[in-house]
């Protein structure tokens, strides 16, 4: 009769055993997942806040004129590389690029007083 009982309580367990183990290795599958995730998380943050300290203990001061002019220069090759969709070769062939394009904004300039003075003339005598 106690062996009878020993052996049900055996079974029993294993039924309890069967029944646990796969929801605890899912359960253990879900928890590295997370733990994976997590540490993906933390790396992004952490990798992102180090990034930006160091890009900010690094940036000019934009009021000051060298601070000024590497932010304008940083402009003009992003203009340049956008223009012609690639980087540039040298510092030269930018400054080339923006000399032309300022040169051609000012005679575009040019162009519009004139034609501007010379309607303002006309309507003045006509009145």
């Amino acid at each position: 009769m106690a062996c009878l009982s020993i052996l049900q309580i055996q079974d029993t367990l294993r039924l309890i055993d069967m029944a646990f183990h796969p929801l605890f290795k899912n359960i253990t599958e879900e928890v590295n997942t997370l733990n994976i995730h997590a540490e993906e998380l933390y790396q992004t943050v952490v990798k992102s806040e180090s990034e930006q300290s160091a890009d900010a203990a690094t940036k000019l001061d934009i009021n000051s004129k060298v601070g000024w002019n590497a932010f304008a220069m940083e402009g003009n090759i992003k203009t340049f590389t956008k223009e012609f969709g690639r980087e540039p070769e040298s510092f030269e062939e930018v400054l080339t690029y923006i000399t032309e394009t300022v040169a051609k904004v000012v005679d575009k300039s040019e162009e519009n007083k004139k034609a501007t003075a010379g309607t303002v003339t006309q309507e003045n005598i006509t009145n």
